[in-house]
């Protein structure tokens, strides 16, 4: 298996001049059910026992962020969220308004260092994507770079 790539082209507004990057290629999400799948087929589990607790596991972590609380996934990572607020010119003024100034909750995740090492360009093979390859290939370009 290997990770497809694009490259893109980022122009610096500054001088206007063109650079190019690699950037992951689209590829399709894998969700809740293929997962089950993929344990199932890797453990004795069966798969309705494995969507059962990927759905619970789904649900406890949104109540928990509703909760304000964080979950760690031990070598994953860490769900947390963050609140966007309206900003005011003294703290008194923040007090009155309380809840009323948040303005948008965010999901974020923070990864663990044992998937930081995991997941890192020394350990996976990239390869152009489908498109990459056909657009290397109008122009004229086949075999270069990879």
């Amino acid at each position: 298996m290997s990770y497809p790539y694009i490259t893109r082209a980022i122009k610096n507004p500054v001088d206007k001049t063109l650079s190019y990057y690699v950037q992951s290629a689209s590829q399709p999400v894998v969700g809740l059910d293929e997962l089950a799948d993929r344990i199932a087929n890797s453990s004795t589990v069966g798969r309705p026992d494995i969507k059962a607790v990927l759905d619970a596991l789904q649900y406890e972590i949104i109540q928990a962020l509703k909760n304000g609380r964080s979950v760690r996934l031990d070598e994953i990572g860490t769900i947390y969220s963050r609140l966007q607020s309206e900003g005011f010119p003294t703290q008194e003024a923040c007090w009155k308004a309380g809840a009323k100034a948040v303005k948008k909750v965010t999901v974020c995740f923070r990864r663990s260092q044992g998937i930081a090492r995991r997941v890192n360009p020394a350990g996976i093979s990239f390869e152009p994507s489908q498109l990459e390859r056909e657009r290397k290939k109008a122009a004229g370009a086949e075999g270069e770079g990879e």
